[in-house]
């Protein structure tokens, strides 16, 4: 795949590539190789920022001290990350910033300021940063684009929308990731939304096979588990108790990646079957044609990015309402998959994105 568009193109991309979570970086890594040599990702990685951090009840309940407690996290998880997350070095960065103030008085130099993908635009996770994720920084007559921006949610609050809206509508193309993000948009005056695929989807699963090289797994024809927040179900902890059940579960953003992307790859692509919470587990689970079924979101409401991807897939089937019993969860996750409707499907959308993207990049 080769972008086509202006050599001198310079491009920059706000997201969440700080994040110590495996759909994150991938997001971050996939989007930039799309881009082409000439992207840099922006390597802003506040120490207050609420994503992974502190979350909202904690920010409530400490008023006077959840920055202290942001502050020890912060040093904690983003230095001690690379113990296990050594393919952070594979992004091209810019300087690194601290602080909204620092970007907007001193801004990398580009011709087109993207932001997304991932929950850039969750109100919950951006606190204090709205600036960057709605690119309020660099040259004037610089271009803006939103690309499978997500919103985590269906609507911004009255307070956040009108703080965002004078950013927003300098934007010259607006794609976001949830179609339930169409008909807020559109209500606030942005009419030309659309929705286009994570960026993760723009490749094949050779694609990441290449570029994330992994050792093979002793183990062989065996379920993988992959929990992404939250409590798992008691169901689950059936399957934990099984040889052939291989269980890895991040309770937060702050705990340690526990193996690599490579290998959480690999524990994807060699597995028989994939139960999950998590968006990218559900993206990798069908781009290596792995039968999977997928809880809800219960403690967060983020489902929506989930379902819309299976609507979209005509694979509503593999999504679970929480109460199944294991004998109902197996007569899922063994359902013959119609894999070849199911890549044409991805192929048409993944063509979609990428004429979307090259047309919002070329525009003038």
């Amino acid at each position: 795949m080769q972008l086509l568009f202006k050599n001198t193109l310079k491009t920059c991309t706000a997201t969440f590539h700080y994040a110590r979570n495996y759909g994150a970086f991938l997001q971050s890594y996939a989007l930039q190789q799309f881009l082409g040599k000439s992207n840099r990702i922006l390597d802003f990685a506040p120490v207050y920022n609420s994503y992974g951090l502190v979350g909202k009840k904690a920010r409530q309940k400490l008023p006077f001290f959840w920055r202290l407690v942001a502050l020890w996290r912060y040093f904690r998880h983003y230095y001690l990350r690379k113990i296990s997350f050594n393919e952070f070095s594979m992004l091209n960065l810019t300087n690194k910033y601290s602080s909204t103030k620092a970007i907007v008085e001193d801004s990398p130099q580009a011709n087109v300021y993207i932001t997304g993908s991932d929950q850039v635009w969750n109100q919950e996770f951006i606190t204090f940063s709205e600036d960057i994720y709605f690119l309020a920084f660099g040259a004037s007559n610089a271009k803006r684009i939103a690309y499978a921006a997500s919103m985590g949610m269906e609507r911004w609050s009255s307070d956040f929308t009108q703080q965002i809206l004078p950013h927003i509508r300098k934007f010259t193309a607006i794609s976001v990731r949830e179609d339930s993000s169409i008909p807020f948009l559109k209500s606030i005056g942005i009419e030309n939304a659309v929705v286009t695929c994570d960026p993760t989807l723009l490749w094949t699963a050779d694609f990441y096979k290449s570029h994330f090289p992994w050792e093979a797994n002793k183990l062989s024809d065996y379920t993988f588990i992959y929990w992404l927040h939250g409590k798992i179900p008691t169901v689950l902890k059936e399957y934990k108790k099984k040889k052939d059940v291989i269980t890895l579960i991040q309770k937060n953003s702050r705990c340690y990646l526990s193996v690599s992307i490579a290998q959480w790859l690999h524990y994807i692509d060699t597995a028989n079957s994939v139960i999950t919470n998590s968006f990218h587990g559900t993206i990798f689970s069908i781009l290596f044609h792995k039968p999977f079924v997928v809880f809800p979101k219960i403690d967060d409401n983020q489902s929506d990015r989930i379902t819309s991807l299976l609507k979209k897939m005509r694979l509503e089937c593999r999504f679970l309402n929480g109460n199944e019993t294991k004998e109902e969860i197996e007569k899922k996750l063994y359902r013959p998959i119609d894999w070849e409707q199911v890549d044409k499907i991805l192929e048409e959308w993944r063509t979609y994105s990428e004429n979307w993207l090259r047309e919002a990049l070329n525009d003038k």
